[in-house]
């Protein structure tokens, strides 16, 4: 199964064509138009960060390599559901014969059966019956997949799971038996699963239990999904708001982010990832203030939520300083990374002292 060179544009508002100088002076004198329906302001910014692709790594190599599947463990608003989403439509396109589905775990401690095949149909986009029974739903949800993998001439289907470890024991079961019966009627399935770090929790009690069947099938190998770890990973961040080439809004307009916010400092080659050790020294700093030690702080890995919203508050809030000299200063993104709320999740959402059972993805190099 050859896969496909990857393209680097995944979301709408990423194209590589560029407008016509008349054309971009034009849309940026009405910037007021289009401030409400920015990605920066509706925090919709998708962006296939450094952790998303040492993920989707894992995913091309759990796919050529035949096994049965692997699951991704993150902290709480680290980017796991957008990246969840990202490599199920990326997948189809580096691999013509795997066709993918995306699933949403519901937190449903004890979900009826019908209740879960139902959500199953709905979630991929075949819709409910609610006359059918038990077991006629299940056979409908191996009818459908089976028709998707159909439709794409794919032997392969792909499973991508979100927040894995809200699946009970029974849920896990109900699962394998839809795997099951595709495969008997040709289709192999992958689950590449992503969760949160209460799932090492549950392999340590799967695995007491002896539920291999469990483990094998979903849980094979166990990877982290980390947050941005340097600066270096900031700045890359950063270049996808800087470069018009990899992401610009409007759409097709040839306007990157940080043209869009600050057009007088980018015309005279201001760029957003030039302040990118400033910032990641002042989230060092932030963390510091919480953490118990300097190698807990050698460990620190930020999440998205707080990288994309303290770029949020810089772009917003000093757009109006906009010039052909400006400059950020230290005190301006001292302000910018407190208001992100990244120094509260500390030992909250995120504690980079907590074990995580987890195996480390490569970096590319």
């Amino acid at each position: 199964m050859a896969p496909r060179r990857q393209s680097s544009a995944s979301h709408s508002a990423l194209t590589s064509s560029d407008a016509a100088p008349l054309e971009v002076d034009a849309i940026l004198a009405q910037r007021a138009t289009y401030f409400r329906t920015h990605p920066v302001m509706i925090n919709d910014v998708r962006i296939p960060t450094p952790p998303i692709q040492r993920t989707f790594r894992i995913m091309c190599q759990t796919v050529l390599s035949g096994l049965p599947g692997c699951a991704v463990v993150a902290f709480p608003r680290f980017g796991k559901t957008r990246a969840a989403r990202y490599c199920c439509e990326k997948l189809m396109e580096v691999f013509p014969a795997v066709a993918a589905v995306s699933i949403h775990i519901h937190h449903n401690r004890y979900p009826p059966p019908r209740d879960f095949f139902a959500t199953l149909l709905r979630q991929t986009g075949f819709g409910d019956t609610q006359t059918a029974s038990t077991s006629q739903m299940r056979d409908r949800v191996v009818r459908a997949w089976q028709v998707l993998a159909l439709t794409r001439n794919a032997p392969t289907l792909v499973i991508v799971g979100d927040e894995l470890q809200a699946l009970t024991p029974d849920s896990f079961g109900w699962l394998m038996d839809i795997t099951n019966d595709l495969d008997q009627r040709g289709v192999r399935t992958i689950s590449l699963s992503f969760a949160q770090p209460d799932l090492n929790a549950r392999r340590v009690v799967f695995k007491e239990s002896h539920r291999g069947d469990i483990l094998g099938r979903f849980m094979c190998r166990v990877f982290a999904f980390e947050g941005i770890n340097s600066a270096r990973e900031l700045r890359e961040v950063m270049r996808f708001y800087d470069d018009p080439q990899l992401y610009q809004y409007p759409p097709a307009s040839g306007i990157c982010f940080t043209r869009f916010f600050f057009p007088q400092a980018y015309e005279r080659g201001w760029r957003l990832s030039a302040c990118a050790e400033t910032c990641w020294e002042l989230l060092r700093l932030q963390a510091a203030t919480r953490l118990s030690s300097p190698s807990t702080v050698e460990k620190l890995s930020v999440g998205m939520q707080w990288v994309t919203a303290t770029l949020h508050y810089a772009l917003t809030n000093y757009s109006d300083l906009d010039e052909p000299r400006l400059k950020i200063s230290r005190d301006q993104w001292l302000t910018a990374v407190e208001n992100s709320g990244f120094s509260e999740s500390l030992g909250e959402t995120y504690d980079p002292d907590e074990q995580n059972a987890s195996e480390r993805p490569q970096s590319s190099t």
